[in-house]
């Protein structure tokens, strides 16, 4: 799962295989340790939510999605789920969980064997 962080927004990228995984165990989940042993913590859960939350905890960032929608989302052709959540200084912060497409053009050391094949790509 990719993790992708720029102000006021929290972008998720899935693979297939991760969103099989969602679907099964309802959670994926990734951690990136650091030199002094800290541990940063971000995954992606089903839950019995009525809306998708955002949650800050000591060891990183949890995003629930709503049972029904996380199931119609891993299990259609649908791309993505997205949501504006309001914060206290009523900037909203945008969510965005999507599926990982293969990317157009090859890149060296880039393993795509478990991304989703490109609806723009003209050879797939």
């Amino acid at each position: 799962m990719k993790l992708r962080i720029k102000g006021n927004s929290i972008r998720l990228r899935l693979t297939k295989t991760e969103i099989e995984s969602i679907a099964e165990n309802g959670i994926v989940s990734e951690e990136t340790m650091f030199p002094n042993g800290s541990i940063f913590e971000y995954s992606l859960e089903i839950g019995e939510v009525e809306t998708v939350q955002a949650i800050y905890g000591d060891s990183g960032i949890m995003i629930v999605l709503p049972f029904e929608q996380a199931k119609e989302w891993a299990t259609s052709e649908n791309v993505s789920i997205e949501a504006a959540l309001e914060t206290p200084t009523g900037e909203a912060l945008t969510i965005l969980v999507e599926k990982d497409f293969k990317c157009l053009v090859d890149r060296v050391g880039e393993e795509e064997g478990d991304l989703f094949p490109n609806p723009n790509s003209k050879t797939e």
